[in-house]
């Protein structure tokens, strides 16, 4: 009677409150229905559990545990007509119990549990027939799938509950960032976002500051890291949805997923609701994207096409990677070579962001495709490019600088390794005063190229456009 009471007082936070989803239809099944409505669940809940990835710190390996004694409780609590059958499931969550609390080892908990499931198949097999249950487990199969997603889902927040009440119990201290640190991380993650040394020094400045210590940066940094991860994979699964014609998730975001629980659960200040809510809105784009409806978004309504994606993606990506620059304790960005098509790539130092616009040259749309790099609040540079035989660089310079409000620019014909090009430095007002252009039009056999400085600094728009003039490569 004991082992049971020790079980029930572990218990009781979870089941004294109020369960929010309907379990009375199990409750309330026949006898053998009952029964094998429950088996069902059982067996949908333990292979749900091999999926959770293999913990890599002691508190992972903790949610785990709780993660299935909680899903198993709840199923114990669904077991209304066979006393004996609940009273094996109450023992396999006892010894679980007795594990998590110390009072057994690894090797006593494996075998009582091996003892215990063949218990449970010769009793199975001694009151309920194969057959009957199938047709039971078939006839209710949308009902118990929808049980068992809620189940695993209030599971997985109990066991993160707990483990939240266990770190306050060792008072576990898990400092914030500040308020300044976090606009500078909006900064960095945002898909139009930069990063700089002068930002990077900030933003270190207040860790130092703060005193943050190492538990709590490295816990930050995961987190940044892993919503950037998410957000790609949920796009990435977007583009294989559209492409499939039906919701298809990666396996990459199913494993990103499972291990939203067990790494938000390590942040006290987390909103666990906010997991959870997240985590539905997954299915509701991947719908749009796939039926092509309206989807809504931070109070926008848009199509999820195909073009979205991907520039959405390349957005992410860059975005990915300024986050990890940030995190390192040294400023030390590495020049990367840059994909930009077959004949051209630049060696630069920063992410660069994706994105084009379909244009028409002699009555034939063409994609004009765009990578920028943001250098500070104030500067941006880009190089474009367009398939076209068209070789006219000085008309090529006289639109940027139309486009821009320059009418007259000055041009100065040149080559650029062997290539036709023509450049022009101009200047123009807007509301923030002065704004310096630099800008090049090159042209190859098939294609235009574009490269453009932009900043509210004459030096620095000059110094980036020769940087990046430098470290372009475009080959015959």
């Amino acid at each position: 009677m004991r082992i049971f009471l020790v079980t029930l007082l572990f218990m009781t936070s979870l089941f004294s409150k109020s369960i929010d989803y309907d379990s009375d239809w199990v409750k309330d099944l026949p006898k053998n229905e009952q029964i094998c409505v429950v088996m069902d669940l059982s067996k949908r809940v333990n292979e749900n559990l091999n999926t959770l990835d293999k913990p890599k710190t002691s508190e992972d390996f903790m949610w785990n545990l709780k993660t299935e004694v909680y899903s198993k409780g709840y199923i114990s609590k669904l077991i209304t007509k066979d006393i004996h059958l609940k009273k094996i499931f109450d023992m396999n969550i006892d010894l679980l119990v007795q594990f998590i609390r110390g009072n057994i080892d690894s090797k006593s908990l494996q075998s009582a549990m091996e003892k215990n499931t063949l218990k449970l198949i010769e009793y199975l097999k001694g009151n309920y027939k194969v057959e009957n249950c199938r047709r039971y487990q078939s006839f209710y199969k949308n009902k118990i799938e929808e049980s068992f997603k809620i189940l695993m889902g209030y599971a997985k927040l109990a066991a993160l509950d707990n483990n939240q009440k266990q770190r306050n119990k060792k008072k576990v201290e898990i400092k914030k960032l500040s308020e300044e640190q976090m606009n500078l991380i909006k900064v960095v993650i945002n898909t139009e976002g930069f990063i700089n040394e002068d930002l990077y020094n900030e933003f270190w400045k207040g860790i130092k500051t703060y005193k943050l210590n190492q538990e709590s940066r490295k816990l930050i940094e995961e987190e940044m890291i892993f919503v950037q991860q998410i957000q790609f994979e949920i796009w990435n699964s977007a583009l294989e949805s559209i492409k499939q014609k039906k919701v298809y998730k990666t396996e990459k975001l199913k494993k990103l997923i499972q291990k939203a629980y067990t790494l938000f659960s390590k942040n006290p200040t987390y909103d666990y609701k906010q997991i959870q809510s997240s985590i539905d809105k997954i299915d509701i784009l991947l719908n749009s994207a796939v039926d092509q409806t309206p989807y809504y978004a931070n109070g926008n309504v848009i199509y999820i096409t195909q073009d979205l994606v991907n520039q959405v993606l390349s957005g992410l990506d860059a975005s990915i990677e300024r986050i990890k620059m940030l995190i390192e304790p040294n400023w030390n960005p590495i020049v990367k070579e840059r994909y930009l098509n077959d004949y051209a790539n630049v060696l630069w130092h920063l992410p660069l962001t994706k994105s084009f616009e379909i244009i028409k040259i002699d009555g034939v749309d063409k994609k004009f495709i765009s990578y920028s790099s943001i250098m500070d609040f104030n500067s941006v540079v880009s190089i474009s490019f367009i398939e076209s035989k068209i070789s006219n660089t000085r008309a090529c310079i006289k639109g940027i600088a139309n486009r821009l409000g320059e009418d007259t620019p000055i041009i100065l014909d040149k080559y650029f390794n062997g290539f036709s090009a023509s450049e022009a430095s101009f200047n123009i007002n807007d509301t923030n005063g002065k704004v310096y252009i630099n800008a090049q039009c090159i042209a190859t056999k098939n294609h235009q190229y574009s490269i453009l400085s932009i900043s509210n600094n004459n030096v620095d728009s000059l110094n980036y456009y020769n940087e990046l003039l430098k470290k372009l490569i475009i080959k015959k």
